[in-house]
């Protein structure tokens, strides 16, 4: 039911994800991903910050670049838990979602899981109150990783 500080790498989350049905892929030594109920998100583990980080990146392509700070300022100022930021990469937008979750002295097993579910609500919820709902000329797709 609990793991130790010790006992948290990336396999051992990746395994936690695994049996509660969701399919970790492209594992490497301190990631792997997952799609959850949608979103492909990131998981990082970071023993050294005893720090999980979870990120989901996505393309706001069209979207009206004049009010994008204004909305991303928006979704930081209601959104609890979740970082949001704005990058340009080749000319596109991106949105980059991030939530680090701490494992100093251990944590409940079901805990990685139950975050991953938080998270993509509170993303998804985000990027439809915030960027979708305001501008119909917006899409926004997951980014490709």
């Amino acid at each position: 039911m609990y793991l130790a500080e010790s006992q948290v790498s990336v396999s051992t989350i990746a395994r936690l994800f695994d049996e509660a049905g969701i399919s970790p892929f492209e594992p490497d030594t301190d990631s792997f991903y997952v799609k959850g109920d949608g979103l492909i998100v990131k998981i990082s583990v970071w023993p050294s910050k005893k720090v999980i980080t979870y990120l989901f990146i996505s393309s706001l392509s069209g979207t009206n670049r004049k009010n994008i700070s204004y909305k991303i300022n928006a979704m930081n100022d209601a959104m609890l838990f979740v970082r949001f930021s704005i990058t340009e990469n080749n000319g596109d937008m991106l949105l980059a979602s991030d939530y680090q979750m701490s494992f100093d002295g251990g944590i409940i097993r079901y805990h990685p899981v139950m975050m991953l579910k938080r998270f993509e609500s509170i993303v998804s919820d985000a990027i439809n109150e915030y960027i979708l709902a305001d501008d119909s000329s917006s899409s926004t797709t997951g980014f490709q990783f």
